[in-house]
C-alpha cells in the first residue's frame, strides 16, 4: 500500500450517516471558553498535510484536520463551506460520506456503478488543491428506512432474499437505527463486496484521494445496529449474531479490504460490542478487528471522541474512569504502525451536547493517545471564519485559535 503522496485535489458534498448536525437558527451555549483569545493568524508556518510530519506517530501515514461532510448540510451550511472552509488553511481536505445507493444502479444498468456524484463532491476541493477522504457506508445509522442499501438489493427473493432487522427500542439511551440489513447472508455480503471492489478500481489509486473508509455494517464504520448486542440481542441471534461472530466477520472483511491492493491510505472505524471485555481482551471485537488491520496496513479510528464525557483530561485512555474506552487497547498497541484517527462526537458549542468536552481538550487527548487524522464537524470552520455563523460573535477566536494550534503539529494546507 502507498503512504503519503503529493495530492492535487479533494471533495465536498452531501450523502449519508447520521449524528447530531449543526443547526445555524441554534441557540450560541456558553459553556466553554468564550473570545479571550486573540484571533489565529493562518497556520503558514504549520507543516503540510501532504507530506510526512517525523513527529506523528506514524510519519507518512495520513494527517491533518479534514471537513466532515455529512447529510444533514443544509444548501446555506454548503455555501458556507464554499466560502470559509474549503479556502482555510487548517482544513486539509474533506471526509465525504457516499451511500452505495448513490452509486449502485444494480447488475441490469448499462452502467453498473456511477461516480457522476462523487466526482461532483470531489470537485470543489480538487480545484483548491486539497485531498478528499472517502467514507463508503452500505447501511443507514440512522433514520425510519435503509436508503444506502440499493433498492435492487433489497428487493432479491429466495436464496438473495435480505431481511431487515428492526430494534425500535434499543435501551441505554440511544435512538432507533434504521431497520438494518442481516449483513452476512449472500444476498447482502456479495453485491456489498462487488461493490468494495468497484469503489476501490475507481478510486484506489487516485492522488486526489487522502483515505477510503468503508462501512462494516451501519454508517462509515463496524456497528451491526443500536441495541444489537443488548435490548434486541434476541432478534438478531437466530442470525447467528454474537461479539465473538461479529469480530470474526468484521475481521474477514478486513482483510478482504487489503486483499485488494489499494494504493491510497484505506481506514475503518472501530466500535464496541456489548460484553465482549473490550478494551482489554484479546477477543474483544474492536482489538480484533484492529488486529486484521493492522495487518493488512489499513488505518483505524473511531467517531465518538468526547463520547461518555471523555477527553476532559489529557491523559493516556488507561487512565479514564470508571473504565478506558473500547478502543484504548487498539490505540496503545498499533500506534505507528498504522495512521489512528478520531471523528468527534458532537461540534464545539453545540447546546444539544453541553457535557462535551471543549475541543482543545479533546484534539490534546486525541493527540495522547496517538491519532493524527481528524473528521470535525464543519461548524469549526464555519464558527471560525464566517461572520453569521452562531456560534460566531462568542467564539470565533477560540475556534480560529485551537484549529491553528493543531495544524501546527498535525498539519495545514501548503
Amino acid at each position: 500500500m502507498m503512504r503519503w503522496l503529493a495530492v492535487a485535489g479533494s471533495a465536498a458534498i452531501l450523502v449519508a450517516c447520521g449524528a447530531n448536525a449543526g443547526s445555524p437558527g441554534a441557540a450560541t451555549a456558553s459553556f466553554a471558553p468564550a473570545a479571550s483569545f486573540a484571533p489565529a493568524l493562518r497556520p503558514a508556518a504549520a507543516p503540510s498535510c501532504r507530506a510526512p510530519i517525523a513527529s506523528l506517530p506514524d510519519p507518512a501515514g495520513v494527517h491533518g484536520l479534514y471537513v466532515w461532510m455529512h447529510n444533514h448540510l443544509s444548501q446555506r451550511e454548503l455555501q458556507a463551506i464554499d466560502a470559509y472552509a474549503i479556502p482555510d488553511r487548517t482544513a486539509c481536505g474533506a471526509s465525504i460520506v457516499v451511500l452505495w445507493s448513490q452509486i449502485d444502479r444494480g447488475p441490469t444498468s448499462s452502467t453498473q456503478y456511477d461516480f457522476s456524484s462523487v466526482e461532483r463532491a470531489i470537485r470543489p476541493w480538487a480545484k483548491a488543491g486539497k485531498p478528499v477522504n472517502l467514507l463508503f457506508t452500505g447501511a443507514n445509522e440512522t433514520g425510519a428506512s435503509d436508503t444506502a442499501t440499493p433498492k435492487w438489493v433489497l428487493a432479491q427473493t429466495g436464496s438473495n432474499a435480505v431481511p431487515l432487522l428492526s430494534c425500535p427500542d434499543p435501551g441505554d439511551g440511544q435512538s432507533a437505527s434504521a431497520p438494518a440489513p442481516v449483513y452476512w447472508l449472500p444476498g447482502y455480503a456479495t453485491p456489498y463486496r462487488a461493490f468494495v471492489a468497484a469503489a476501490i478500481a475507481q478510486y484506489g489509486a487516485d492522488p486526489r484521494i487522502g483515505y477510503i473508509r468503508f462501512g462494516i455494517g451501519m454508517g462509515a464504520e463496524d456497528y451491526v445496529q443500536h441495541g444489537a448486542d443488548g435490548a434486541c440481542a434476541s432478534t438478531w441471534a437466530p442470525y447467528g449474531l454474537s461479539a465473538t461472530f461479529w469480530g470474526t466477520f468484521s475481521a474477514n472483511f478486513v482483510q478482504y479490504l487489503g486483499s485488494l491492493h489499494a494504493q491510497r491510505q484505506l481506514m475503518i472505524a472501530l466500535n464496541n460490542f456489548a460484553g465482549d471485555g473490550a478494551p482489554k481482551s484479546p477477543s474483544a471485537v474492536p482489538n480484533v478487528v484492529a488486529r486484521a488491520a493492522a495487518a493488512a496496513g489499513i488505518g483505524f479510528g473511531t467517531l465518538n471522541l468526547g463520547s461518555f464525557n471523555g477527553g476532559h483530561v489529557n491523559q493516556s485512555c488507561t487512565l479514564d474512569t470508571p473504565y478506558p474506552p473500547y478502543w484504548c487497547t487498539a490505540f496503545d498497541t498499533y500506534s505507528g504502525q498504522v495512521p489512528l484517527m478520531f471523528q468527534t462526537i458532537s461540534y464545539a458549542f453545540n447546546p444539544a451536547d453541553p457535557t462535551v468536552a471543549p475541543l482543545a481538550q479533546l484534539l490534546a487527548y486525541a493527540k495522547t493517545n496517538h491519532a493524527q487524522a481528524f473528521e470535525l464537524y464543519p461548524d469549526e470552520w464555519l464558527g471560525a471564519e464566517d461572520p453569521s455563523w452562531p456560534t460566531y460573535a462568542a467564539h470565533h477566536g477560540y475556534l480560529k485559535r485551537v484549529l491553528h494550534n493543531t495544524a501546527l503539529w498535525a498539519g495545514g494546507a501548503p
